[in-house]
């Protein structure tokens, strides 16, 4: 606030401003502070966000715990077929994994596919639910 009050002294010294553009301009520069420090909460809070919890368990377990859940089996989830019935379980295994710390080629490497695939599955149903 200081360092503010200092600059609008040398304005008012230099360009001979009224005392009310000195108050529109010291608006603009604390609104412009304000500005700064909302982008840089909302930017740390982008990457708490971004930053997953990291499972403790190994994936094998968490599947079948999640298998178990959701009445399935392995081979229904890892099936190679394009049938909208298989692809909406794959997809929420994927989402749900990938919530829970796993990583994209971890989750690949169970269901036997290219990472790319996991992460087209999260971004797909992360698209839908928007």
């Amino acid at each position: 606030m200081e360092k503010i009050k200092t600059i609008l002294m040398y304005v008012k010294l230099y360009t001979g401003c009224t005392d009310y553009t000195l108050k529109r301009i010291e608006s603009v520069i604390n609104g412009l502070v304000f500005e700064r420090e909302v982008i840089k909460v909302v930017e740390n809070t982008k990457e708490v966000l971004i930053q997953k919890k990291k499972s403790s368990e190994s994936i094998k377990k968490w599947a079948n715990r999640w298998l178990v859940e959701n009445e399935t089996s392995y081979s229904e989830v890892a099936l190679r077929s394009r049938k909208t019935e298989v692809l909406t379980l794959r997809n929420r295994f994927c989402v749900d994994a990938y919530k829970e710390g796993f990583g994209l080629s971890e989750i690949g490497r169970y269901l036997k596919r290219d990472h790319t695939t996991i992460l087209h599955s999260v971004h797909k149903v992360k698209t839908i639910k928007k």
